[in-house]
């Protein structure tokens, strides 16, 4: 007997849709790829409402839990915890090696704005994450106050998991100056498991140290906020026959550079950024 879910996810996908699964495969490198993640990825945009960045993973939404501290958090980050989810991001971010602070919220109450404004005035978090809809409580989050009490703090970073929320409720990412927005396909979307969803600002992607929009096109000078070891990084690479330079003169440890000059091809440099993200620990996009 076919029961029909009515669970926290997943959630019943539609005929049409699961029929889609079984029509042929196409290549990732096709232009009917490109195409096709370049109207996915559109939409996903207008549905989060940004104008940023948005990737798809093929992942577990615990994995963007995980992307999202490894990428994001300089320093000490702050997670509020209220329910079992908000729990394990928690966790997820100590296992990963983050420094951690909590907030703590009676389960079944909500994160007030006025409590993570306190926590932020001490100085001591570059990072605020929060569950937007806990659902091991069933309480949702007032995002946007909480927003504009981050916001209020200069140089943190809201990272925000909405797995449960997103399509079922406006999450504008732009809006709301959200950092780093993260779903799944298996909840409101009623789409079948398997991808997850990032949206990503401006502020919270890898920097480059040149000014923007004068950025050279044969070689980009990537600024080491993150503290890399940029002489264990070209160690690493070089063993996989990769070679990158490190920071020049005054700027030897401050930033690392990644030469496409000549005949490069974008293979090729996927290839070594993909390397990079292998020996540092992150997702690729």
């Amino acid at each position: 007997m076919r029961r029909r879910l009515f669970i926290p996810g997943p959630t019943e996908v539609r005929a049409e849709i699961l029929q889609a699964l079984a029509t042929p495969q196409i290549g990732h490198r096709t232009p009917e790829f490109r195409e096709l993640y370049g109207r996915v990825t559109g939409k996903l945009r207008a549905v989060l409402g940004t104008s940023g960045r948005v990737f798809l993973f093929a992942s577990s939404s615990t994995g963007l839990w995980e992307a999202a501290v490894r990428n994001l958090v300089r320093e000490r980050v702050l997670f509020c915890v209220q329910g079992a989810f908000s729990e394990r991001w928690h966790e997820v971010g100590r296992r990963n090696g983050e420094a951690v602070g909590r907030l703590d919220v009676e389960w079944g109450r909500a994160v007030r704005a006025e409590d993570v404004d306190r926590e932020l005035s001490a100085g001591r978090y570059d990072a605020v994450a929060v569950v937007h809809n806990e659902t091991s409580t069933g309480v949702i989050n007032r995002l946007d106050e909480i927003a504009a009490a981050v916001r209020a703090h200069d140089d943190v970073v809201l990272l925000v998991e909405a797995v449960s929320s997103f399509a079922g409720t406006p999450v504008p990412v732009d809006a709301w100056g959200i950092d780093f927005c993260l779903t799944g396909t298996q909840k409101a979307l009623a789409l079948p498991a398997g991808l997850a969803i990032a949206a990503v600002s401006a502020r919270a992607r890898f920097a480059l140290f040149a000014e923007p929009g004068r950025e050279s096109p044969t070689l980009t000078c990537v600024s080491n906020d993150r503290g890399v070891a940029v002489p264990a990084l070209i160690e690493a690479l070089g063993r996989e026959g990769v070679r990158i330079a490190n920071g020049y003169g005054r700027l030897k440890d401050r930033t690392f550079r990644i030469g496409h000059m000549g005949d490069v091809e974008t293979w090729e440099l996927r290839g070594v950024l993909s390397a990079i993200d292998r020996i540092l620990g992150t997702p690729s996009a």
